[in-house]
Formats: structure tokens, C-alpha cells, sequence
């Protein structure tokens, strides 16, 4: 149901079943459009019970992904 990659998450919406793609830009591009106060970086989380091994590979996606969020809302 879920696909998580170097450029983003693919996932299929629970409502009606039609595919959508969010990168870190998308996220961003989404929450100025909604004019959020608080802008989040994207990140990808874990359950506590993933390796540890797991946890560092997300943590260090996460980092690149909060630094294309950084210029994306730098734009």
C-alpha cells in the first residue's frame, strides 16, 4: 500500500483507492497552499520496533529530504 524511496512516498489513498505521489517539494508546495503557520519537514517514520540499522538508513533520508524541503520553501 505503501512504496518509500530516495525521491518520496507512493501510497494509495484509503478512501477510493487512487494512487498518489508526495515528494518533499510536494509537501512543501502543500502546506504553502493551505497557508500553513508551522511548515513540517517531510520525513519518514519508523516503528520503534524497525532495526536499528533501518532507523539510521531513515534518519539520514530524512536529513536529505529536510534539506530539499529547506530550498523548496526557500523558493
Amino acid at each position: 500500500m505503501v512504496r518509500v524511496d530516495d525521491d518520496g512516498v507512493t501510497f494509495k489513498s484509503i478512501i477510493d483507492g487512487s494512487t498518489h505521489r508526495f515528494t518533499p517539494e510536494r509537501s512543501i508546495e502543500i502546506q504553502h497552499a493551505i497557508g500553513a503557520d508551522i511548515i513540517f519537514a517531510f520525513d519518514e517514520c519508523l516503528a520503534p520496533e524497525e532495526s536499528h540499522q533501518r532507523q539510521k538508513e531513515a534518519v539520514e533520508r530524512t536529513n536529505d529530504w529536510a534539506e530539499r524541503c529547506l530550498v523548496k520553501h526557500k523558493e
